[in-house]
């Protein structure tokens, strides 16, 4: 986390320990009010100088404060440890990636999946009808790789599991 990183200045050093006094206080359930729906919830009001616009740069402007020029260009683990974009979602972790990966020079690489619903039981002919192979190319798991995955040489990726741990080959 930043407020152990060196050199920042007293004044980086005190709003880095505002921003981590205040993002425990949310994860403990000290700032927010209950939902009236369900009081396991809580709506959360982002104080501005914690946000980021909602425009067409904004997403530019979160990677270029998050990453400088260095980490992108030439990344190593030890950088990267020290940085990271958390999102809510996978689709914005998606969105994310694919601006970074826009970023980083070099000619990419699309991977496709071989998706393929295998039969079970008796009834095995209707199975390629039920699940053709491009419905299965559209289906999104959480943990599970998107269909399409874009590479570029130099660029970082972190394998997350195995999802096939019987099929392994050691």
């Amino acid at each position: 986390m930043r407020l152990q990183r060196f050199g920042l200045t007293s004044e980086e050093r005190k709003r880095s320990e505002t921003f981590a006094k205040w993002l425990l206080d949310v994860g403990d359930g000290k700032i927010g009010e209950p939902e009236e729906e369900d009081q396991d919830s809580s709506w959360i009001t982002i104080p501005p100088e914690y946000s980021v616009d909602n425009d067409e740069t904004s997403l530019s402007k979160l990677i270029n404060f998050i990453y400088d020029d260095t980490t992108l260009k030439t990344p190593t683990a030890d950088s990267l440890q020290e940085k990271a974009i958390v999102c809510p979602k996978n689709a914005t972790a998606d969105d994310v990636n694919a601006k970074i990966l826009s970023n980083i020079e070099g000619q990419s690489k699309i991977y496709l999946s071989n998706d393929e619903a295998i039969p079970m039981g008796s009834i095995t002919s209707e199975t390629k009808l039920l699940y053709p192979i491009e419905y299965l190319n559209t289906i999104t798991f959480p943990g599970f790789p998107p269909h399409e995955l874009e590479l570029k040489v130099g660029s970082p990726i972190m394998m997350l599991c195995n999802v096939n741990l019987s099929g392994a080959r050691l």
